[in-house]
């Protein structure tokens, strides 16, 4: 079952994505497109204080920055 701030989360970071790094994009293969989605996805990945800023919820506080 998956919660719904879990859910929201998740949609989130899908706009997040679609609208930063794959919006108004042109693909030539199925394999291009996944190609990017990777990219996109490494991009978030390898920004801490994106991810906190679109995964925080009130009823689950991230801890104190290192």
């Amino acid at each position: 079952m998956v919660l719904a701030g879990t859910a929201a989360t998740v949609e989130r970071i899908w706009h997040y994505l679609r609208s930063h790094w794959l919006a108004n994009s042109v693909f030539r293969s199925l394999a291009d497109i996944m190609d990017a989605c990777e990219t996109a996805w490494n991009r978030f990945a390898a920004d801490p204080g994106l991810i906190r800023s679109l995964c925080a919820v009130a009823w689950a506080p991230a801890p104190a920055s290192r």
